[in-house]
């Protein structure tokens, strides 16, 4: 199907011309001349993240040497990985510093929501705490949320670690529909 709107679209929606652009190819130069070479953390960032990307899709075949290998592993090896080697090794400078990386604050907070979600419901708590919740089961689902986000839980947490703990456990709820 994805074929076929491709083919729909750039062969009779949007006509794509296959002649060379003289221009565009100028002006990539210019750019590519203004950026100048790769910096050597510039090429171990792509290294890292080429070596992620590979162990990632390769993951079910990586298991067999590496048990209990998972997604989340290689993620964190990576990370971790960006903060132990070296660009610049006589003056203590790496591909990542704590400096860096407070600047990817909205990142980190967003995989760390994702994380404790993965792990409240691995560990069962979803569970338990949706079992814990079968006492509002008559009342609507948005009725006990708006609940637990104005009772239980304090001003200065953050949105999505809020939703990565309410959500799991509204997953797990039995009877529960989070349609209504």
């Amino acid at each position: 199907m994805a074929v076929l709107c491709w083919v729909r679209l750039t062969r009779f929606g949007f006509q794509l011309s296959t002649e060379e652009n003289p221009e565009a190819r100028t002006v990539f130069r210019e750019q590519l001349e203004v950026l100048g070479p790769m910096s050597r953390g510039e090429i171990t960032v792509a290294i890292i993240f080429a070596i992620t990307a590979i162990s990632w899709i390769t993951r079910p075949y990586l298991k067999a040497f590496i048990p209990g290998l998972s997604d989340t592993i290689i993620a964190i090896a990576a990370t971790i990985s960006l903060f132990i080697i070296p660009v610049k090794h006589d003056k203590r400078v790496y591909v990542m510093s704590w400096e860096k990386a407070r600047e990817w604050g909205v990142l980190l907070l967003f995989g760390g929501a994702l994380t404790l979600a993965a792990q409240i419901k691995n560990t069962g708590l979803a569970g338990w705490v949706a079992e814990a919740m079968t006492i509002a089961n008559g009342l609507p689902v948005l009725l006990v949320v708006a609940f637990l986000v104005t009772v239980h839980l304090p001003d200065r947490t953050d949105q999505q670690h809020r939703n990565g703990c309410r959500l799991p456990a509204i997953d797990e709820c039995p009877g529960c529909d989070p349609g209504h």
